[in-house]
């Protein structure tokens, strides 16, 4: 078989061979063409950059306007159990503020990383505007569903009211569980969000894995140091808002018995966090976690469908909530437990002018 273009007769097999050539430029044009369109997919994932209103992700403007919305929902406040979410908002913007300085302490270590940064914080936020939201109404209506990502959040208001706890112990353990399941499933969302992944090379789920663990970890790292060094943040909107007499954060750290850091403790539970988050993203293929269950970005609203057997690692992940919100928590009984804690903060030495 022979093919006539012009003037020329080409051969079939040479016909053949051109047709294969002409195939792979086509499909090596639609991939280029692909990539130029990815800094746009990019652009939309990082935080610190002018968003459109397509971006998936909640700028610091509206991550502070839904905060203070969920503060103000019903007795929330009145009832004491928005405490965690008033500290919670003044601890994040001091987070973006920082994240966003150019050579600030918690600049990404490269571009990438910024972009998983951004989808995790986002992630986290949003899971617990909605848990704390869906958790309250379910105070009056028990068939609501709280998503799974913030259940064990829901599991902690529950067990203030009938509890009774103060607002120091709902803060410590609020924490606990955010720095523990909350993270968890957000992480192991991570490497199903195939947006985020669309400049790399980094096309399967262990590829991703791998990738989080040698390129983002780091990044991630940084954060220990930030919230050991901003303890005097939290303790300031507690005293604002009337709910400690001093500075109960900064006495917690050390109350809890461990003789360790405040950066080193947080380091050991968000370290231990970070390896359960990405060995449950194992537990689903690639693509179908349940936060993204095929699309290319991720939605905190969805619920995970009941497990037939809940896997091995999300137990976990949930005994490491528990067991940090005994950490964090449970020695301070102890301490203040019919104690002034005026006097006792007094005699250990410490500063209750949290304006330095």
């Amino acid at each position: 078989m022979t093919l006539k273009i012009g003037t020329k007769k080409i051969p079939g097999e040479k016909l053949v061979l051109c047709i294969l050539l002409t195939l792979m430029s086509c499909k090596k044009r639609h991939y280029s063409d692909q990539l130029n369109s990815q800094p746009k997919v990019s652009a939309e994932l990082d935080f610190c950059t002018e968003q459109s209103e397509q971006s998936p992700l909640w700028s610091a403007e509206k991550v502070q306007l839904e905060l203070q919305k969920l503060i103000d929902t019903g007795n929330f406040k009145k009832s004491g159990l928005s405490a965690y979410a008033e500290t919670y908002k003044a601890m994040t913007a001091e987070r973006d503020a920082e994240r966003c300085k150019p050579g600030g302490a918690l600049a990404p270590h490269s571009p990438q990383s910024g972009r998983v940064n951004s989808v995790l914080a986002d992630l986290m936020s949003k899971g617990l505007v909605l848990s704390q939201t869906k958790c309250i109404q379910t105070f009056q209506d028990s068939s609501v569903r709280v998503p799974n990502i913030g259940s064990q959040l829901c599991e902690i208001n529950y067990r203030a009211v009938n509890e009774r706890w103060t607002a120091l112990e709902l803060s410590m353990a609020s924490t606990a569980v955010y720095l523990t399941s909350v993270m968890g499933i957000a992480i192991s969302t991570l490497p199903h969000i195939d947006a985020l992944w669309l400049d790399t090379p980094h096309d399967s789920l262990e590829k991703r894995i791998s990738a989080l663990k040698v390129s983002f970890k780091p990044t991630f790292d940084s954060f220990n140091v930030f919230l050991s060094d901003n303890l005097h943040t939290v303790a300031q909107v507690l005293l604002k808002e009337k709910r400690i007499e001093c500075s109960i954060f900064e006495l917690a750290a050390r109350a809890v018995g461990l003789s360790k850091a405040p950066k080193q403790l947080f380091k050991e539970i968000r370290d231990k966090t970070f390896q359960l988050g990405l060995e449950l993203s194992r537990t689903w293929p690639k693509g179908l976690h349940p936060l993204t269950a095929g699309e290319p970005y991720w939605n905190v609203e969805k619920v995970f469908e009941r497990f037939a057997t809940e896997p091995p690692v999300l137990r976990a992940l949930y005994d490491h909530g528990n067991q940090t919100v005994d950490l964090l928590k449970n020695p301070l009984l102890k301490i203040f437990k019919g104690k002034d804690t005026t006097q006792y903060v007094t005699e250990q030495g410490f500063a209750c002018d949290l304006q330095k």
